[in-house]
């Protein structure tokens, strides 16, 4: 019995010692041979939902950069998780004429926009879809990432149209969520869920722009239970380094304040189903009525409904025959 226990607890000891052995390999790997451009991830020593990342899910024609990711526990995107993150990535360039673009860039909470501010991928002349991840390891413990902020560079071949969310399963890399329609120059909230964000946006746009005084969604017919959320809109970048956002921010369209409002910041130039105003919501669920005020000389007769589907926007109903300026109670 006595030698059982010996060898049982020698067993645990070289299986933490492998570990440990794992660890610091890719310890030196991460630091000292980073130069080489390639991270390798510690899948020995981590459990399930320790580690995450996001991959290009669609191909670019140069190198892509990525200013800032952000993972969240809450499908509101408002929950960051970062104790005990270390970034990981596929690959990052270490000289360039504006210098290092590790991982680390990405994970700064600093996201000035502009290629020069960005992690890089050494895929100068273009990546293949899915050959490149930017994500992060956990050492501490295991999270459940509901919603992922991605903000990519604006500029054209350098940001993926679809991105891809995994995570270590304690064996593999598992797939999460694939989203589509996605963009560069913006931060954008992608919840794992469908449901949890809704949206209008204008089926035809007024010499004067668009602008809502007021949008409330609710979760049944009779428009009594207010639904609360996070609100998002058209044109708002969410790097809070703009001024613009600050100036103009889409909770104005939520505040019960009937005196202000948000105003897409395309103004006259606006077309039809271009800016949107979105709620994301506490609670994923139907929307079933919203109450709708714009403004009497911005506003649109007819407005579409839109959900996420978990991947990307799928259309609801049309609302035809409004009054700009009045209470729109549209079920």
């Amino acid at each position: 019995m006595v030698a059982a226990v010996s060898t049982g607890r020698w067993g645990r000891l070289w299986s933490e010692l492998v570990g440990f052995l794992g660890f610091l390999h890719w310890s030196l790997e991460l630091h000292c041979l980073g130069g080489l451009g390639q991270f390798i991830p510690p899948p020995i020593i981590r459990q399930d939902g320790q580690q995450w990342r996001v991959l290009n899910g669609a191909a670019t024609t140069s190198f892509w950069a990525v200013l800032e990711v952000e993972f969240h526990s809450a499908s509101t995107c408002n929950d960051l998780k970062r104790d005990g993150a270390a970034p990981l990535a596929s690959s990052y360039v270490i000289a360039s004429a504006s210098g290092e673009h590790p991982p680390s860039f990405a994970f700064d909470l600093a996201a000035p926009l502009g290629l020069k501010y960005a992690w890089w991928t050494k895929c100068a002349s273009g990546c293949p879809a899915r050959s490149q991840y930017i994500g992060q390891d956990y050492s501490l413990r295991g999270y459940d990432i509901q919603c992922v902020r991605v903000l990519q560079v604006e500029e054209a071949g350098h940001f993926s149209t679809a991105l891809d969310l995994e995570r270590w399963n304690g064996a593999t890399w598992a797939h999460v969520q694939s989203f589509q329609d996605v963009y560069g120059g913006f931060f954008l909230n992608l919840p794992v869920q469908p449901l949890t964000k809704w949206r209008i946006l204008p089926l035809e746009v007024a010499s004067q722009g668009w602008a809502v005084t007021e949008l409330s969604f609710y979760s049944d017919i009779e428009c009594r239970s207010l639904v609360d959320g996070v609100p998002g809109a058209f044109g708002e970048v969410g790097n809070r380094l703009v001024p613009s956002d600050a100036a103009n921010p889409p909770s104005r369209a939520f505040d019960g304040d009937q005196s202000g409002g948000w105003t897409a910041p395309c103004a006259e130039n606006c077309q039809p189903l271009q800016p949107w105003l979105e709620l994301n919501v506490q609670v994923p669920g139907e929307m079933r009525c919203l109450r709708l005020l714009q403004s009497a000389d911005a506003g649109a007769a007819s407005v579409m409904v839109q959900s996420w589907d978990g991947s990307t926007f799928k259309n609801e109903t049309i609302f035809t025959d409004l009054n700009p300026g009045s209470w729109d109670y549209l079920a």
